[in-house]
């Protein structure tokens, strides 16, 4: 079936919505909400870079065993579920929550650059990639701003709330659409 590729550069780029909203939040949940500093801030950043790098060691598995596209969903709803539980409880849980969320974005990742290098013709792979990095750091820049008022006239927690739900139904919308027919 035939991808659509206005969907799939949105699915590419709720990942550039994940980094630079949840970076937004992070500092502030770290410095401000618990109370925290640049040595956590680090330490769950690093954590972060371990979940990513255990998702790329699964990847290869669950690749012959799922398709991509189902890879992609379950990496990004299930991320949104751990941005929604970062703030919630505490500092050690957001050592916990931050880095599983890390390894569901990772295989969402992964999956969704080799979903589009299989179904974009290669000789426009490197312009598609330069639209969907646009489109998902824009978007990336309205959320930023949309969740950081939102941020400032209720809570850190509505924050995350609020980008979890955007990742969720971005994911979910993209996901349902990006295929003709039946999805691969």
């Amino acid at each position: 079936s035939a991808v659509r590729k206005p969907w799939l550069m949105l699915l590419y780029g709720v990942g550039n919505i994940i980094v630079t909203v949840s970076n937004m939040l992070l500092v502030l949940l770290v410095t401000k909400h618990f109370s925290s500093g640049a040595g956590v801030l680090g330490m769950v950043d690093a954590l972060a870079g371990v979940g990513v790098a255990i998702a790329a060691a699964m990847t290869p598995f669950l690749q012959k065993r799922f398709s991509l596209l189902t890879i992609v969903l379950f990496g990004y709803v299930a991320n949104a579920a751990f941005i929604a539980l970062q703030p919630q409880f505490s500092l050690t849980w957001l050592m916990v929550f931050f880095p599983l969320g890390a390894v569901c974005f990772g295989l969402a990742r992964i999956s969704c650059r080799t979903l589009m290098f299989n179904t974009i013709p290669s000789h426009y792979t490197g312009r598609f990639f330069g639209f969907s990095n646009a489109i998902g750091l824009t978007s990336a820049v309205i959320l930023t701003y949309t969740i950081g008022g939102l941020v400032d006239n209720t809570t850190i927690l509505a924050g995350y709330v609020a980008l979890a739900l955007a990742v969720a139904s971005l994911s979910l919308l993209a996901s349902a659409l990006v295929f003709k027919g039946k999805a691969k």
